[in-house]
């Protein structure tokens, strides 16, 4: 009987990282595939297509990667719009609207924040970089 609970608190433990592992990979791989509307990424929308409660995924997603849900979802748009600001000549405002940031002036924040300078010093930089 020892050994029967020894092997199943053996294998017990490493399906909980794998099934942990793979709720990870679900949200991640929801928000990647629908990055493209993130107004529809919401945690409760995010957790409804996977079955999971908003609680038990932030949890898990913090737990594994470091960082929350929201913060994953803020680099895909930040990575997102350095990639407009370079390749297009749209407005701050008008990336700002396209990523769904509620209002401009936050969506310089987050980008100063995570990338260390405001949008416009960032495109005039890459701007120079491409120049030169």
């Amino acid at each position: 009987i020892i050994q029967i609970l020894t092997n199943i608190v053996s294998y017990s433990e490493p399906f909980g990282i794998s099934e942990k592992n793979s709720t990870i990979d679900m949200i991640a791989k929801y928000i990647n595939e629908n990055s493209s509307d993130y107004s529809c990424l919401t945690i409760d929308n995010i957790c409804k297509q996977i079955h999971i409660s908003p609680s038990r995924a932030s949890h898990l997603f913090k737990e594994l990667t470091g960082k929350s849900i929201v913060q994953y979802k803020n680099e895909l748009r930040i990575a997102e719009a350095k990639k407009l600001l370079i390749t297009t000549n749209m407005k701050v405002n008008e990336i700002a609207t396209v990523l769904h940031f509620e209002q401009c002036s936050i969506f310089n924040k987050y980008f100063k924040k995570m990338v260390g300078c405001s949008p416009n010093e960032y495109r005039n930089l890459k701007k120079s970089d491409i120049i030169t």
